[in-house]
């Protein structure tokens, strides 16, 4: 699988991310990678590697931020779900150390966002759906990049109230298209 490996960046990499990147690329017989990083707006950063992935005919990108260390075998465990969308299972480093998965809620009113942090998950399943997930360890197939863009200009620009990631996950449930965790 020809996979374009998506970093937006700020500064330079951490050290723990190039460790994990040259694992896995030595790990991973399997697939051909290649390493895009991009500065900037983070959902302008995310929407420049997805026009790539599509105008250079990548199978998939897999998007890992660049303050992520990972296993190396990410991508295989990823891609060999054969979903559209997946995300590897990872937590806040920030707030409260839970899984970066949302659940749908029904806001009091339109400027309420319409997620929240999705709590009492059953992990002992080895795949789940999601409403919306983070994005620093998120797999996108070409065909779900081609089929959002159908339907919207950009793939990762917020919507108010909600981040870039999951204001993709919601252009994704427009077109009911799944996203899915890892577990």
């Amino acid at each position: 699988m020809k996979i374009l490996i998506g970093t937006p960046i700020k500064e330079t990499l951490p050290v723990g991310y190039v460790q994990s990147f040259v694992n896995m690329i030595t790990h991973d017989k399997d697939n051909d990678f290649t390493l895009q990083l991009e500065y900037g707006a983070l959902y302008d950063a995310r929407d420049r590697i997805c026009r790539r992935v599509i105008s250079d005919d990548f199978d998939c990108v897999l998007f890992i931020d660049s303050d992520m260390t990972f296993e190396p075998d990410l991508a295989q465990k990823l891609a060999s779900h054969g979903k559209n969308i997946v995300t590897g299972l990872y937590v806040d480093k920030h707030e409260n150390h839970k899984p970066l998965l949302f659940t749908v809620l029904s806001p009091e009113n339109e400027d309420d966002p319409p997620y929240a942090l999705r709590t009492g998950m059953d992990l002992t399943k080895p795949l789940i759906t999601v409403a919306g997930c983070g994005a620093g360890a998120l797999m996108i197939t070409n065909h779900a990049l081609r089929m959002m863009k159908i339907h919207t200009h950009d793939w990762f620009k917020p919507f108010k109230g909600l981040g870039e990631d999951v204001s993709f996950c919601h252009r994704a449930s427009l077109i009911d298209m799944k996203v899915y965790c890892d577990t």
